[in-house]
């Protein structure tokens, strides 16, 4: 009975709340990432959102900060007071660094101002899935390059490579999501742990530190991607 109940649990897909008050657009979300593999239950005020995740467990929330009854940052604030662990997605309309600042400090684990594509929604709700999931080997190999997640070391054809740990966190970033563009901003939220108030052109900066550090074939494992962002090769 035991193991009937364990492969169920492995079984069931990850379940993620949308809580804003655009109907179009939470149907959109709903849709969307119901293909991409999720469970998706929609609130359109905040009340309601904050009695959805009252009575259900998920896996993340989507929250947009302007909501009626009650905004986004107060549904954030009593989530955390409540103590059940939830990952939190802000959607901000507001791409200023105060707006920005305020939700993490409420108690978001990542933002995404609007407009923005869907497909880098999907980015940021993977990378916040893994952001606290265990590697199952305690360590990341992409080509060339091993990182070892616990001791927080990193080798390239076996040479140890002494990181930041800014330098850390946006390799580790960019091994797990290996073969995919990743975006400038994302690198950046990647790494805000380290408490740097970090723009694109140091963004550049630390990348090209990366690539100094690997060696002579950095560069071609970390490409750029012109007016987006960076890529870590797979192969």
């Amino acid at each position: 009975m035991k193991d009937n109940l364990k492969s169920e649990k492995m079984n069931e897909k990850p379940r993620i709340l949308v809580v804003d008050d655009d109907t179009k657009l939470c149907q959109s979300l709903q849709k969307g990432l119901i293909e991409e593999g999720y469970q998706v239950d929609t609130a359109f005020t905040g009340e309601n959102g904050e009695a959805l995740y009252a009575a259900n467990r998920y896996d993340l929330i989507i929250l947009d900060i302007v909501l009626p009854q009650k905004n986004g940052l107060e549904v954030c604030r009593s989530i955390r007071e409540n103590g059940k662990p939830v990952k939190i997605l802000m959607l901000t309309a507001r791409a200023s660094t105060a707006s920005k600042v305020r939700g993490l400090d409420t108690g978001g684990d990542d933002y995404l101002a609007k407009p923005f594509e869907f497909e880098e929604l999907c980015a940021r709700v993977r990378a916040l899935r893994r952001r606290d999931a265990p590697c199952a080997s305690g360590r990341l190999q992409v080509g060339q390059l091993t990182m070892d997640v616990s001791f927080r070391q990193v080798w390239c054809k076996g040479k140890a490579l002494e990181l930041t740990h800014t330098e850390f966190e946006m390799l580790q970033y960019l091994m797990w999501h290996a073969g995919e563009a990743v975006t400038s901003e994302t690198l950046e939220s990647s790494s805000r742990k380290s408490h740097l108030d970090l723009n694109s052109n140091v963004c550049e900066q630390y990348i090209s530190r990366l690539r100094e550090k690997i060696g002579k074939d950095g560069s071609r494992m970390i490409e750029t991607v012109r007016g987006f962002g960076y890529r870590l090769k797979a192969d």
